[in-house]
């Protein structure tokens, strides 16, 4: 009896799955046709920056416009490719004027396109990057790095580079790894420039496009990983026109106040009720929460978020959490138990 009540089960499910997916092909049939026919330019920009940052989606849109013409639409709403070249971090908060507290505050929020969670740190000095300890061979789910540390908050950080299946380790980080002080991942030669953010030893948020030995030698960063674009620099929001490019999607950010609060950010996406957020909704979500820096950190499928030992952003993929090779969190350890909301 239990047999044939599975069976049941699972070819309703099947027969679910399969509706959705015809009407999914359905609705590419009739909207990127309609879309690229030239009647609607700024449709198909949308549709090309969305579908162009998930390498499961990629193939849609070649469908429709070549290699050339997908790079030529991203570089042109991208409003900036690197990092400015910072020589000291006196643009970013300063230590001076930060008043620790052990308060976390968790909030949950509703954008046009996406639903999101914000979780703010008053204690800068207790968020740490954590990496995955089989950093090259694999990398772990924000899940699983919550089973091994323990977290109060936490949020993916950087893009890794073993992404080209759904089923990618995530293991293999894309740039260097600053933790505690040290480089304990060299993606080029000591002095090659990159786009790293991370926090100090005081626990100040910066970004800069440094080497990872000049990072963390010179300027005396605790923890970096490499991720771009920033959003928000001095309070003031970078992207001053358009959407910042590469359209809609799962995003995740770290932010910090000038007090030395973090701001983690999460918005989900890929889903009928959260479609997902620009980069310009990200870099609105920071200030609106009162932002000094803002820097965008790995979205997709990577953008998980966690508080209180349990996750609470929802999986993007069907196979569930993607591994990733770093995780900016607080452990519980480290909390030195403030009141949580």
């Amino acid at each position: 009896m239990k047999e044939k009540r599975f069976l049941r089960i699972l070819s309703a499910a099947a027969v679910a799955i399969g509706l959705l997916a015809g009407v999914a092909v359905a609705c590419v049939a009739m909207v990127f046709p309609m879309a690229f026919s030239g009647r609607y330019p700024n449709l198909a920009v949308t549709l090309t920056e969305t579908f162009s940052v998930s390498r499961g989606t990629q193939f849609l849109i070649r469908a429709f416009r070549s290699d050339g013409e997908i790079r030529e639409v991203m570089e042109q709403g991208l409003y900036y490719t690197n990092f400015p070249e910072f020589e000291d971090l006196s643009g970013f908060a300063d230590p001076a004027d930060f008043s620790p507290e052990s308060l976390i505050e968790y909030f949950t929020l509703k954008g046009t396109s996406f639903v999101g969670h914000v979780l703010v740190l008053h204690d800068p000095g207790a968020v740490e990057l954590l990496v995955s300890p089989d950093l090259g061979r694999h990398g772990y789910s924000l899940s699983e790095f919550n089973e091994i540390y323990g977290l109060v908050a936490g949020i993916n950080a950087g893009g890794y580079l073993d992404n080209d299946t759904m089923l990618g380790k995530g293991g293999i980080p894309a740039g260097s790894v600053i933790a505690d002080g040290q480089v304990i991942w060299q993606s080029g030669t000591p002095d090659d420039k990159e786009n790293l953010l991370g926090l100090t030893e005081e626990g100040v948020l910066v970004f800069g496009r440094w080497s990872a030995t000049e990072a963390a030698e010179q300027l005396g960063l605790r923890d970096a990983v490499c991720f771009r674009p920033a959003l928000v620099y001095q309070g003031q929001g970078l992207i001053t026109r358009g959407t910042g490019g590469y359209g809609y999607a799962p995003r995740s950010a770290i932010g910090q106040r000038k007090d030395g609060t973090i701001i983690f950010v999460m918005l989900e996406g890929r889903r009928p009720t959260s479609i997902g957020a620009t980069l310009l909704d990200v870099q609105n979500v920071l200030l609106d929460y009162g932002a000094y820096t803002g820097v965008l950190l790995d979205g997709g499928s990577c953008a998980t978020l966690v508080f209180d030992r349990e996750r609470v952003s929802r999986p993007v993929d069907i196979f569930g959490e993607r591994p990733v090779p770093s995780a900016f969190g607080i452990r519980a350890e480290n909390f030195r138990g403030g009141e949580e909301k």
